[in-house]
């Protein structure tokens, strides 16, 4: 028995030894057989200008080749109008023995280039709010499958930057939490449904921009961090991104930490080093748009992505101008010519890219088979992501739906959310000053008196004066706020007895936060930040 056991394990562990070598001669053969300027173009994840591939862009893509195409808004109106794009693009690629890669932001809340409930996932904050590696690897999944479906095969997602500022960090509307065990394990969960339903991950924006409170669109960010202990917290997530699978990983545009005075981007510390040695990541490194004003106030844009190649950059991705990317293919090629990049160099990069492209699998023939899961998780999301924060033994307010109910605020998502749910409703969104003015005979004391229950925005102007006069009149009222990261600020601001908090601005969200209101749905959320809340408050 143990003679047979022995025997399968040594069987299969050469099966996958021969199926590795064997992966490894068809690689070597694809490269001796590619020309050096097909090589160059596979270095190459390119974006276009319109809706339609003019003249222009099709001479364009024949004389770069590029290895892969990014998709934005830009491109088309809805989902349906991709299909046929990728139909033309493939048509017209001069390479034909390789597969290109689709790509596309489709991160999820505020970043998302395909709108409509069967394609826009919940954000990053949101999920993290739920705490669930099930509901982030479904997620995953769904996204996963509803773009494969319509052709792309790479997403550029998750975002594993933890914000360190809840305040002015451009990442905190992006990110899983403050949390670096959160984060690493929903970007594991999400990256595994990715990888389920056929399509590439990219965990993005190596080592961790979440400090920097720059953009690297508008400038050259710079991080320091303050201990060793921080600098690991940050490429936490990334280190179990990698171990995990991930197959990117997009490097950024920002000057990290005494080892490097070059972005990281351009950098052969972070990548060759870092990631390539320290991690041990075998997949491909991508670099974010290299047209970035971080990069232009450093090098011209071609000279930039030569040395990014030179420092172990594997795609280099130019997204708009296609001056720029002719501009990087003919340095490229010009450098690879020269010698500046060697044959090793490039044929380890084009090896990686031969590799991955060996995993895209084809569109999914059972098109729309999946096209209801993801609207049924956001409505899960949603539910589970609703935050509802009180005074130490306070009873819930309880609004119900025949309540007469009125709104301050000038949200009207959320007013129309909540005209969905409530039959009686009215709106103040005048400034008091203006109410009192115009209603001089009618104070604003009576004016509540009339309705059952306050919504207050936490932006209305005067939210703090009306949350007074509630106090004072035992008028039943609620604060509601959709930046959750001034959760914090809104509770020391306002003191409210009681802050329903929700993580995107939509009438689903809305609607799970007004089911907590009336006492139909549980508050389960979870604020996704390490702070500790003000004395006298608590999640009820």
């Amino acid at each position: 028995m143990k003679r047979n056991l022995t025997c399968c394990i040594f069987l299969l562990i050469l099966s996958l030894t021969c199926s590795s070598a064997y992966a490894g001669d068809m690689i070597s053969k694809k490269l001796s057989l590619m020309p050096l300027e097909e090589k160059i173009g596979q270095l190459m994840l390119i974006g276009f200008q319109g809706r339609h591939l003019s003249n222009k862009d099709i001479a364009h893509i024949k004389k770069i080749r590029p290895g892969g195409i990014v998709f934005y808004s830009r491109n088309f109106r809805d989902a349906t109008d991709i299909p046929p794009l990728i139909a033309k693009i493939t048509s017209v690629a001069p390479q034909k023995s390789l597969p290109m890669f689709f790509a596309i932001d489709q991160e999820g809340g505020i970043v998302h280039r395909i709108q409509g409930e069967f394609y826009k996932p919940p954000s990053e904050p949101a999920i993290g709010a739920t705490d669930s590696e099930k509901i982030a690897r479904d997620i995953g999944l769904a996204v996963g499958r509803s773009l494969r479906n319509i052709g792309i095969n790479v997403n550029l997602a998750p975002v594993l930057d933890i914000p360190s500022d809840l305040v002015h960090s451009p990442l905190i509307m992006r990110s899983y939490g403050t949390d670096p065990d959160k984060v690493e394990r929903l970007g594991i969960s999400y990256i595994k449904g990715l990888r389920e339903a056929g399509l590439l991950s990219t965990a993005k924006h190596f080592p961790g921009i979440g400090k920097a409170l720059e953009d690297a669109h508008y400038s050259l960010p710079h991080l320091k961090w303050d201990t060793e202990a921080e600098k690991a917290r940050a490429l936490r997530p990334f280190a179990g991104a990698v171990e995990a699978g991930t197959d990117m990983l997009m490097v950024s545009h920002v000057i990290a930490g005494p080892e490097s005075s070059l972005p990281v981007s351009l950098s052969a510390y972070w990548m060759q080093v870092v990631l390539r040695r320290e991690l041990n990541f075998k997949g491909l490194i991508v670099v974010d748009n290299i047209e970035m004003k971080a990069i232009e106030s450093q090098l011209p844009v071609a000279s930039a992505a030569v040395e990014s190649v030179k420092a172990g950059a594997d795609i280099i991705m130019v997204s708009h101008e296609r001056t720029n990317q002719e501009k990087v293919f003919f340095s490229l090629l010009d450098a690879a010519r020269r010698g500046e990049i060697s044959r090793s160099r490039l044929d380890e990069s084009v090896g990686r890219i031969i590799e991955a492209k060996g995993r895209v699998k084809p569109v999914n023939a059972k098109r729309g088979s999946y096209v209801n899961d993801l609207r049924d998780i956001s409505r899960s999301v949603a539910e589970h992501s609703v935050t509802a924060l009180g005074l130490n033994d306070l009873t819930p307010v309880i609004i119900d739906k025949d309540s007469k109910v009125l709104y301050t605020g000038y949200n009207l998502t959320l007013f129309k959310g909540l005209q969905d749910v409530f039959r009686q409703n009215e709106i103040l969104n005048t400034p008091l000053a203006m109410y009192k003015k115009m209603f001089q005979g009618f104070s604003l004391r009576d004016f509540l008196r009339r309705f059952d229950g306050i919504i207050i925005d936490a932006d209305y102007p005067d939210a703090f004066d009306i949350i007074a006069l509630c106090k004072e009149t035992g008028q039943r009222y609620v604060v509601m706020l959709n930046h959750p990261s001034l959760t914090f600020e809104t509770l020391g601001r306002l003191k409210p007895d009681l802050l329903i908090v929700t993580f995107e601005n939509t009438r689903l969200h809305y609607g799970a936060a007004l089911q907590v209101i009336q006492g139909t749905l549980k508050a389960k959320g979870r604020l996704p930040y390490r702070q500790e809340l003000p004395a006298h408050y608590g999640y009820l």
